[in-house]
């Protein structure tokens, strides 16, 4: 019984000790799993996804302003009836890149709607977030009908 103990216990400090990462430099970060929340101004923090663009374990993504853009967003996480992008860059070779996605038709009883707009730049062959804005839109009769940093009802 005592041999059976240790066994298990010894596989779960392996397990856990597999699970931490060194922080050296081949640690890589799983996955992003969104963008985080905005301030009370829509600002949105993107130091933290140009960090895991970094260290992705897969940064094709990077190659494009509109699926480095999709990425940030994680929207297949994000249940909305619809959802726009729409990527505004310049022709070919141009360093900057707009995109502006809108989630709409949202499971929440006051907000009906989420706006962001993403500045990215290209830095050497990848790109990267220079700033993100967010706004929503409120449901008929809960608040606002433009799109927003003001609270929904």
């Amino acid at each position: 019984m005592k041999t059976m103990f240790r066994v298990s216990f010894l596989l779960v400090v392996v397990g856990l000790l597999a699970g931490c990462g060194g922080g050296g430099e081949d640690a890589k970060i799983a996955g992003w799993l969104g963008p985080p929340r905005a301030t009370r101004s829509g600002e949105v923090e993107v130091g933290s996804f140009n960090r895991y663009a970094d260290d992705a374990a897969d940064p094709s993504f990077e190659l494009s302003a509109l699926r480095t853009a999709l990425e940030f967003l994680a929207l297949d996480n994000r249940p909305a009836r619809t959802t726009s992008v729409v990527l505004n860059q310049p022709p070919e070779g141009a360093d900057e890149a707009e995109v502006t996605a809108t989630l709409d038709g949202l499971l929440d009883d006051s907000i009906r709607a989420e706006r962001y707009l993403l500045v990215l730049e290209r830095q050497n062959d990848a790109w990267r977030l220079r700033s993100a804005r967010w706004t929503q839109r409120c449901w008929e009769g809960r608040g606002h009908q433009d799109f927003s940093t003001e609270l929904c009802l």
